[in-house]
């Protein structure tokens, strides 16, 4: 039987590591794909969300292909003990040869039995890497350009992990027409502050803060459908936040226990209502505030966007309302009760309110 060994850390599988797999499985009797691990190298997934991935993008010929971890042996020392007689390895460049020649000379110093094969990806794999991948999570829409690069799975678990686009989210948790929902309601008019904007700034906060929660999953999805309805002149406390949790669930149809939890979280960024909370819960309407800890320019786009949106409210009305909440706001204890918002935001928030407030008497705003 001849086996091979088709080995890599596969932090971000791609289309040529698959296209990799599917050649190995025709030319060989068996394909172990070894996943390693080098501890000088930061992944974006740990060993099991990679192991997991990768058996997912392999489902479709899992009777196939044999998913292992190879740690950080030697790779001709793991061929050695899965009594594999082949290694098989892609080059894409000239750069590529140069160091693969290196290592098959190498490899067949420590046991000339075992044989390096060499394959080229066709042309339109031949630029694909991980590396290009993990690159392109830093440009706006990386979500839809990697869908060329990457298997479904692989993209969704990306967009899982590191999107900032509601849209993207709400469609990856809750389908289309949830997503196209999500997108008509916070771009709707008058939404000057509360719309698409907004949700991202919320979001990329939550991606800072995402490992130190509870239940991560929980807090995103309140975020998300927080402000879905959103109506200035609602006169009921806490209408807009009821209707946006019933429109939530509808689209969404949570299950327990997360339905309460996200129930609470939503409610809890009126900052009026009394009921069940918990450490996320300050961590969702913490994340709502920081607004108010951002820089001066940012801040009073912010003020002016909320001036818009409660256009149908005269100067006196709106100053007097306005003055109430931001007064309220100084006089807490604590603008933000979470340690790591505290730290980054309280300061600054103190500053540009109290600032506000003195403006907003003077006429001067």
């Amino acid at each position: 039987m001849r086996i091979a060994i088709y080995s890599g850390s596969f932090d971000i599988v791609t289309e040529g590591h698959l296209w990799m797999i599917k050649e190995g499985i025709r030319l060989f009797d068996k394909l172990i794909v070894g996943i390693g691990t080098n501890p000088s190298k930061k992944t974006l997934f740990d060993f099991k969300t990679r192991k997991r991935l990768l058996e997912s993008v392999c489902v479709e010929f899992a009777d196939k292909v044999v998913i292992e971890d190879f740690g950080n042996l030697a790779l001709v020392q793991f061929a050695r003990d899965k009594k594999a007689a082949y290694i098989l390895r892609g080059i894409r460049s000239v750069s590529d040869f140069d160091y693969e020649r290196m290592l098959k000379n190498i490899n067949t110093d420590i046991d000339e039995s075992i044989e390096t094969v060499f394959l080229m990806p066709p042309r339109h794999l031949a630029e694909v890497s991980s590396s290009l991948v993990k690159g392109m999570l830093q440009i706006n829409g990386w979500e839809t350009i990697i869908k060329r690069y990457v298997p479904e799975t692989m993209q969704y678990a990306l967009i899982e992990r590191f999107s900032c686009d509601p849209v993207e989210l709400a469609r990856y948790y809750a389908g289309d027409t949830s997503s196209v929902i999500l997108a008509q309601r916070y771009s709707g008019a008058g939404r000057y502050y509360h719309n698409l904007q907004h949700l991202e700034n919320c979001l990329q906060e939550f991606r800072a803060v995402e490992a130190t929660l509870s239940d991560s999953y929980s807090v995103l999805m309140a975020l998300l459908f927080h402000d879905i309805v959103y109506n200035p002149e609602a006169r009921q406390p806490l209408a807009n936040e009821t209707a946006s949790w019933e429109l939530a669930n509808q689209l969404c149809q949570f299950n327990e226990p997360a339905v309460t939890t996200i129930k609470n979280h939503i409610l809890h960024t009126s900052h009026s209502y009394t009921g069940d909370k918990n450490a996320d819960t300050d961590t969702v309407c913490d994340i709502d505030m920081t607004i108010f800890g951002y820089l001066e320019p940012e801040f009073y786009e912010y003020e002016a966007n909320i001036r818009r949106e409660y256009a149908f409210a005269n100067d006196a009305q709106y100053t007097s309302g306005r003055l109430s909440f931001l007064q309220t706001l100084l006089a807490s204890d604590a603008i933000f009760q979470t340690d790591y918002f505290n730290k980054k935001y309280e300061a600054s928030a103190r500053v540009n309110i109290s600032r506000l407030i003195n403006q907003l008497k003077d006429g001067s705003y």
